[in-house]
């Protein structure tokens, strides 16, 4: 079997379908789920964008635009990139990372408290839950209350 008929094999929905509806289900549903996760990487990865250049003008004083189309795809393309390389390192390695992020929340979301609740600090904090160099396009101005400062 070709890995390209085996990539619908792989996902737990294709196997659910498979043994609870039949084969047939479930190979549509197998790939149904594969574009779906295609499109997931994708909106998830150019909507992190606006965060990463926030950070990348913070740490490096730059004043790269996060609505530049080559910006955006530079660091869509960097994500790609990186994530297929940690998908490549294999699973066990990929668990590790997933539990030191929940580790690594954890420890954060404490200290987000602590400071909270002990201080009159987190007003001052660098990162907000809007990136600072967002620039919104003339257009979407007018539309939306989210841009309409100008950011």
């Amino acid at each position: 079997m070709g890995s390209w008929r085996a990539s619908t094999a792989l996902g737990a929905l294709y196997q659910y379908g498979k043994y609870n509806v039949g084969p047939r289900y479930g190979w549509y549903v197998g790939w149904i789920y594969g574009f779906a996760l295609l499109a997931t990487v994708a909106s998830v990865d150019s909507g992190a964008v606006l965060y990463i250049v926030d950070l990348i003008n913070l740490w490096f004083k730059t004043d790269l635009n996060p609505s530049n189309h080559v910006t955006i795809f530079v660091i869509v393309a960097l994500f790609f990139l990186i994530s297929g390389a940690l998908n490549a390192v294999g699973a066990k390695i990929m668990g590790r990372v997933a539990n030191l992020g929940v580790y690594v929340e954890t420890i954060a979301r404490l200290a987000y408290f602590l400071l909270w609740r002990f201080t009159d600090s987190t007003r001052d904090l660098v990162f907000s839950l809007r990136p600072s160099t967002y620039r919104s396009p003339p257009e979407m101005r007018s539309a939306s209350t989210w841009g309409a400062t100008g950011g």
